[in-house]
């Protein structure tokens, strides 16, 4: 559910970082750098970004250092999202978003049980993300405690339940609900209106009419969904076919969620008993994140590709 993942969007407002007074091009290329973050080009807002960090002679801060954490975590490159990450929660210490951050990128490198420490101390504030749970539900499965994983999504399943009662119609929390029941392969039949409720917030007709975040959800995360929910349905075929058409729309230099799409591909065609297809999707998935959530699972089923040989 990297997706999910909340930043601070770039907004109307300018951010004033001290020191660009003295180095104007950079405000420019930080208002680009948010720009093409709003697109999905996140190596082309890594690169603005930071000449902008360099230019006017001061560390990312504020919106800048959330966008940062957020490309760096999407294009892989762990080690300075969780530099940025730790920045972040030096700044602001009473934020659960920041041990939240860190949480995820130590869960994206294989580092479960600190992972689990840090989703803990985000958890542990009144004021906390409800993602949290499912994140804290995902290490716990990886160490092989189904149980807590469990009462972790139970938990965030009550939390988004408590939410939509009071505001049906927010995007957030049908979004990220529905990649849960999809993930926890429970709750399927609550799915398609849940992704109905996430569309109903676009207003136009035409895709093309979007703001470009919403323009991502709209053309590849919700299909992801669809793909993904047939997939559990045992549509595989038209699965392929949704998938198929969504991966053309996949941000720029993915890696957590290409090793997901990739994932389901693969399982899509093991389904439809196309093994040698199966096989080089479920390969590339462990190859694009070797550590994150998909690796093991694709690597499972590899084995079974393998066996019926």
């Amino acid at each position: 559910m990297a997706s999910s993942v909340a930043v601070a969007a770039a907004s109307d407002d300018e951010e004033v970082i001290e020191g660009e007074s003295k180095a104007p091009e950079a405000k420019q290329l930080r208002a680009d750098g948010f720009s093409e973050y709003l697109h999905g080009n996140y190596p082309r807002a890594i690169t603005l970004l930071e000449t902008a960090d360099a230019l006017s002679l001061s560390p990312h801060s504020g919106r800048s250092s959330y966008i940062l954490y957020y490309c760096y975590l999407m294009t892989g490159d762990y080690r300075r999202a969780l530099t940025v990450a730790q920045s972040i929660a030096n700044e602001t210490p009473f934020s659960a978003v920041a041990y939240e951050q860190i949480g995820i990128v130590e869960l994206s490198q294989g580092h479960h049980a600190v992972a689990i420490d840090y989703f803990q101390k985000a958890l542990d504030f009144d004021a906390h993300p409800t993602r949290v749970h499912f994140y804290m539900g995902l290490a716990q499965e990886r160490l092989k405690k189904n149980t807590a994983r469990d009462k972790s999504f139970q938990d965030a399943e009550k939390e988004y339940l408590q939410i939509l009662k009071k505001n049906p119609k927010d995007f957030s929390s049908n979004y990220e609900l529905a990649a849960l029941y999809l993930y926890w392969n429970q709750g399927l039949d609550q799915v398609p209106q849940l992704l109905q409720n996430c569309r109903d917030n676009y207003q136009q007709s035409n895709i093309e009419e979007l703001p470009n975040d919403k323009k991502l959800y709209a053309q590849y995360y919700l299909p992801l969904l669809d793909g993904i929910y047939l997939y559990r349905k045992g549509a595989a075929a038209e699965s392929l076919n949704i998938l198929s058409g969504a991966i053309v729309h996949l941000p720029d230099g993915v890696k957590a969620d290409l090793s997901e799409i990739y994932y389901y591909l693969g399982q899509d065609h093991f389904a439809l008993g196309r093994k040698e297809q199966a096989k080089s999707f479920l390969e590339k998935s462990v190859v694009m994140d070797p550590s994150g959530i998909y690796s093991d699972a694709a690597k499972e089923v590899i084995r079974k590709t393998a066996s019926l040989d």
